[in-house]
């Protein structure tokens, strides 16, 4: 993600009394992996990490204050990527992003439905 966006995230805080500032993206959900951290709670995070529970879920628990910013607008950039079929299908967005040509695949469970007709008047 862009650095403006984290100093945009900055400015939208108007306390300076937060532990973390962490985005919330279009399903509602927190996004730590993507948070802004003070530099004092890295030891707590680093501790909390190698307990039992490892998430970042749960160290936002523990932390302290902790704002939330409205980050729906950035759902491409906070994808969360934990398999292989995520990272193949974020990297055919990215390229498929950029490209001249367009790609349509017409698809349908069965022959004969039509498939040909609409690619024809597509193209004409």
């Amino acid at each position: 993600m862009e650095m403006d966006l984290y100093y945009d995230w900055l400015y939208q805080v108007e306390h300076n009394d937060w532990n973390a500032i962490v985005p919330y993206s279009e399903s509602g959900k927190s996004e730590p992996m993507a948070g802004i951290y003070r530099p004092y709670i890295a030891s707590l995070i680093q501790s909390i990490l190698v307990g039992e529970n490892v998430s970042l879920h749960h160290a936002l628990d523990v932390i302290g204050h902790v704002e939330s910013i409205d980050a729906t607008d950035f759902s491409w950039e906070l994808s969360n990527i934990n398999r292989f079929e995520d990272y193949q299908w974020a990297r055919a967005l990215a390229e498929n992003e950029f490209r001249r040509v367009p790609l349509i695949s017409v698809v349908a469970s069965k022959r004969k439905t039509g498939k040909t007709t609409v690619v024809t008047r597509l193209v004409s």
